[in-house]
């Protein structure tokens, strides 16, 4: 069964949004290590919130952009870029 990576950019960008993060568009120059999602992920969710707690913890920070990048059959890289 195959991840549904719409499902997991909505979940994301909602989740930044309940965090106090601002989605732009624009914030797609500066990311961390993708994070790796597919139908094999046991921990997208825990990864997601960990990392946007993290980004909504540091004052620089106010925006992301939420994307991903297919890299295999079925496999994907979830971005989140930051401003």
């Amino acid at each position: 069964m195959d991840v549904d990576i719409d499902y997991w950019i909505s979940f994301a960008k909602d989740y930044a949004q309940s965090v106090g993060l601002q989605l732009d568009s624009e914030a797609i120059y500066c990311w961390d290590n993708p994070i790796r999602a597919g139908a094999h992920c046991e921990y997208l969710e825990r990864d997601i919130h960990s990392r946007l707690d993290r980004y909504s913890a540091d004052e620089e920070i106010t925006a992301v952009w939420i994307w991903a990048e297919e890299v295999s059959d079925g496999i994907y890289d979830l971005y989140i870029g930051y401003a």
